[in-house]
Formats: C-alpha cells, sequence, structure tokens
C-alpha cells in the first residue's frame, strides 16, 4: 500500500526568514524581565509552495502565482498536473490506484476536487474531524525545509523556488525512506 500512498501539502515560505522567535530564546531566571523581541512585520514577501511526493521522491513542486490564493479548482488542475507527473515519473502507479494523503483543509475536500479524485479513480484517506494533522509533510518535511532556509534572505521569486527545490530533490528521498518504511 505504500507504494500507491502519494502526500501532500502547503507552505508558506518566507523571502527573509532571519526572524525566528522561538530559536531566539534563553532560559532567565524565575521573574526576571524577558528580552525584548523584534515583532514579526505581517507584510513579509512570501510565497506559497504545495509539494506532492511519494516513497521515491518529489512528485510535483508548485509555487501559488502572486495575487491568487488555493482554491478548490487550483488544486483540482494540480491534481491534473501531479497525474501526468505520475505517468512520467512513475510507470505503473497509474494502474495499481493512487492513495492520496493530505489534511482536513477546505481545498482538499471540496467537492471539485473529490470530483477530480474520483474521475481519476484515486482513494482518497479520509481523517476524522478536528484530528491533528496527518500529512508528514507539516511535522516532517517543512520542518526541515524551513530550518534549512533559517537565516536566508532572497530577493527573487526564482531564486526562492530554486532553493526550495534543490532542497526537496537532495533531502525528499530521505525522508520517503524513513515515512514509509522502505
Amino acid at each position: 500500500m505504500t507504494r500507491r500512498l502519494v502526500t501532500s501539502d502547503e507552505t508558506w515560505v518566507n523571502y527573509e526568514t532571519s526572524h525566528d522567535r522561538i530559536s531566539g530564546g534563553e532560559w532567565r531566571k524565575r521573574g526576571s524581565k524577558p528580552p525584548e523581541m523584534p515583532k514579526i512585520p505581517n507584510n513579509r514577501k512570501k510565497i506559497m509552495a504545495t509539494v506532492f511526493w511519494d516513497s521515491q521522491g518529489i512528485l510535483l513542486l508548485d509555487v501559488l502565482p502572486s495575487g491568487q490564493t488555493v482554491t478548490s479548482q487550483y488544486y483540482a488542475d494540480l491534481l491534473c498536473k501531479l497525474r501526468e507527473e505520475i505517468k512520467n515519473k512513475r510507470r505503473g502507479k497509474l494502474a495499481k490506484g493512487v492513495i492520496m494523503l493530505d489534511d482536513n483543509a477546505r481545498v482538499h475536500t471540496a467537492k471539485t476536487v473529490q470530483e477530480q479524485l474520483r474521475k481519476f479513480k484515486w482513494t482518497r484517506l479520509d481523517h476524522p474531524p478536528y484530528s491533528p494533522d496527518l500529512a508528514p509533510s507539516d511535522f516532517y518535511l517543512f520542518k526541515f525545509l524551513k530550518n534549512f532556509l533559517k537565516g536566508t534572505n532572497f530577493t527573487e521569486k526564482e531564486e526562492l523556488e530554486s532553493e526550495i527545490t534543490a532542497f526537496l530533490m537532495k533531502k525528499v528521498l530521505n525522508f520517503s525512506k524513513k515515512l514509509f518504511w522502505i
């Protein structure tokens, strides 16, 4: 079954990753005043990256165009791109049937997306409502990606995309082997 599994998720990645409130913490005496932490501006430049991957590595990395939001139609279109990538990169996977593992985000559970999955004869692993996020991208892949990018600044979108792609291509196969028990 693990060979049929494809997991996906989205994350925001900032152009500037120098501000890190958590790692800037320090142990202090009880009752002492905490150090001043700079307020992180809410208008920082960032991109939304969507990653689809399986036990053999990255299948598709998509970066949302500026000014757009991830809608159910956008995600359904991504599934079409994913299908083409699976056809090109994983011979025989489509014939065996794909099992999608993602979270309970509205765009993943929308009617448009469900119809697309039915059309492709793919199965979606359902999560109980209000359950913790079970998609491994959040608790595993994105955590390492953001640690890798910590302290770096980018001026161009293409430069950031290139760095994300390089990291994912290099690291995902190792992650996949650990997560999918291969």
